[in-house]
């Protein structure tokens, strides 16, 4: 497993339910609490995170689209756009995603 720099609060047993039904046998995964910082600065929220070595393979960027310019002008930056495939570290689920964007 990966080590995270944190101090683990404990563990638990998670078998991992994938595409099509496919279910990993259990594995036993480190917990830990990080704190996740806003951009700006101005909020911060800790969210309970576990190990695991590998999250997926590869995603590619987004290539730049014709409608990215008003996406801006919304105030909405898409943060995948590029080349290549870079390292993903940490997938959240929506309830974390939740919080992340409202902190609420």
């Amino acid at each position: 497993m990966i080590d995270l720099g944190y101090q683990s609060v404990g563990s638990e047993t998670i078998s991992h339910v994938m595409f099509r039904g496919a279910i990993s046998r259990e594995q036993n995964h480190s917990l830990y609490k990080m704190k996740v910082h806003s951009l700006d600065g101005k909020s911060v929220c800790e969210i309970p995170v576990s190990n695991q070595a590998v999250i997926f393979g590869n995603i590619q960027r987004l290539k730049r689209r014709p409608w990215d310019g008003q996406l801006k002008g919304k105030k909405i930056w898409l943060s995948d756009n590029g080349q290549g495939c870079p390292n993903k570290w940490i997938l959240t689920g929506e309830d974390i995603c939740g919080l992340l964007f409202t902190g609420q």
